[in-house]
């Protein structure tokens, strides 16, 4: 064999071999217990990028809702020999410890907003203050009802086409509807 031939062979065999060791698939930790935004910080990590995030009702969680303080409950892939383009599903439920955090809310102030009006400059003989009788405290109103958490909306398109015809087009990563199989360039928007 020529050496060119055998430099060439061994060039090829280089290349495969390069191949064959990139195409290892990372790990995928186990992230059950883990504060939603720290396991998205380990998965994105480990290499992957493709995250679905549903509560435990099934509903959609975007990405602008990843601090609200959801913790991981379930996760439908752990381990080795899964490929970074697969779409890991996350499932959360809110931590007991965000919800004892209160909401602030706003009290009416009892403050006018009329300036004090100048006092009269003082005689030698001043009046009497006239009394003024005392009102009892009224009852505070009651706080208004917090308003309830808006659901997400569960939307799948199969197709741009049909997501342009419902206007929602383009669909960015996160948002309801968003599927990465839409995304062709895969750069988090789809149906561009």
């Amino acid at each position: 064999m020529s050496l060119w031939k055998r430099l060439i062979a061994m060039l090829v065999g280089t290349f495969v071999m390069m191949g064959a060791l990139s195409a290892c698939d990372p790990y995928v930790p186990n992230i059950v217990g883990d504060a939603l935004p720290k396991a998205v910080e380990r998965l994105q990590n480990s290499g992957y990028r493709e995250l679905a995030v549903v509560d435990d009702h099934g509903m959609s969680i975007t990405e602008s809702h990843y601090e609200d303080g959801y913790k991981v409950t379930e996760q439908d892939a752990q381990g080795s020999d899964i490929p970074t383009t697969q779409t890991i599903t996350l499932t959360v439920t809110k931590s007991e410890i965000a919800a004892l955090v209160p909401t602030p809310t706003e009290t009416p102030s009892s403050a006018s907003d009329e300036p004090s009006p100048d006092p009269e400059p003082a005689t030698e003989e001043p009046e009497p203050a006239p009394e003024v009788p005392t009102e009892e405290p009224a009852e505070e109103p009651a706080a208004p009802a917090p308003a309830p958490e808006p659901t997400p909306v569960h939307v799948h398109f199969s197709s741009c086409k049909q997501a342009r015809e419902a206007g929602a087009a383009p669909l960015y990563r996160g948002d309801p509807g968003y599927n990465p199989k839409l995304d062709r360039d895969n750069d988090g928007v789809a149906c561009e």
